[in-house]
């Protein structure tokens, strides 16, 4: 585990620095004197599944968001390549509550998002990590994962059953879906978007974490935040979301609906293969029951023949907490 001493490499004892808040990939803190006082320091961890460097993309990213958006994202102060340290403005606010209403501050910010990729596509041209451009990207992330998973020792016969069970899903997904069928809408993504990644002050919400940014098809961004099992929203505003967001992107394309319904199943898949990834890995991110929800959920989705709204409120009640 990375502690705070790491932070010595750019001249930070210790007393220097408070901690923020840890993740699997990283660790932030706020600077309590010197040169940047009061604002935050990001240590980026390293990442087996993403090779990119993320100190550089949100470094870049951040740059770009700040240089004619008016979004409430972090600035980018300094970086610190060798020692994968960054420096960025603090942005007041601590995460929202799950009584929070974050959807129309969400819907807005991806509407923002649009709006900057549609009005000059060529000012940002990276695309997002793990980006799904068409069928055959999510079955693909979703067969990697399967394969380390399986490489991985299995912590006990829950998460072994759940493995064969996604395997043969899998399977299903691939007769049932052409890999080269493309989602025409894109849009600019943070790429882990959702109130994990807020921070509420007052009325105001800030979005940080940008590690990942880039161009995504715009049904990833919605189902996204539908399926992430870490979205500290009930079903009600998760279905508010996906409805608005849907409203938001069919302005631009009429077809859109019909490409969420193809994208349901398939972004489930993804989240069930994500999950049993980490449970294999690691004995503390086990959630057998809550993959197994998922993968009845995909299951049912796969031979569904529903309306998108009920298939839609079928995944809501099975994410949320």
């Amino acid at each position: 585990m990375v502690e705070l001493s790491v932070f010595g490499e750019i001249g930070l004892t210790q007393g220097d620095v408070e901690l923020i808040g840890r993740g699997r990939n990283g660790l932030v803190v706020q600077i309590l004197s010197g040169e940047f006082e009061g604002n935050v320091a990001k240590h980026y961890g390293a990442n087996k599944h993403h090779e990119a460097d993320r100190l550089a993309r949100e470094f870049e990213s951040l740059t770009f968001l700040n240089s004619g958006s008016r979004l409430n994202v972090p600035r980018p102060l300094r970086k610190f390549e060798e020692e994968r340290i960054a420096i960025y403005s603090r942005v007041a606010g601590t995460p929202p509550q799950a009584e929070a209403n974050v959807v129309g501050p969400m819907v807005r910010f991806i509407t923002q998002l649009l709006e900057a990729h549609r009005q000059n596509p060529s000012a940002w041209r990276h695309s997002a990590a793990e980006a799904s451009f068409e069928v055959g990207d999510i079955l693909r992330q979703v067969e990697g994962r399967l394969l380390t998973s399986s490489d991985n020792k299995v912590i006990d016969a829950k998460e072994s059953q759940v493995l064969d069970t996604l395997s043969s899903i899998f399977i299903k997904a691939q007769s049932r879906f052409s890999s080269a069928q493309k989602f025409k809408l894109h849009t600019l993504s943070q790429s882990d978007f959702g109130p994990h990644n807020m921070l509420q002050h007052e009325d105001e919400f800030a979005f940080v974490d940008f590690e990942y940014f880039g161009i995504d098809s715009a049904s990833r961004v919605v189902l996204d935040v539908l399926w992430h099992p870490g979205t500290r929203m009930n079903a009600v505003s998760r279905i508010d979301f996906v409805s608005q967001a849907i409203e938001l992107f069919a302005s631009e394309d009429s077809s859109f609906g019909d490409e969420v319904l193809t994208c349901l199943p398939l972004i489930g898949l993804r989240w069930v293969a994500i999950m049993t990834n980490r449970a294999t890995s690691s004995p503390e991110s086990s959630t057998g029951s809550q993959m197994a929800e998922y993968l009845r959920a995909v299951d049912a989705l796969l031979e569904s023949r529903q309306s998108l709204d009920k298939q839609v409120s079928l995944v809501a009640q099975a994410a949320s907490p």
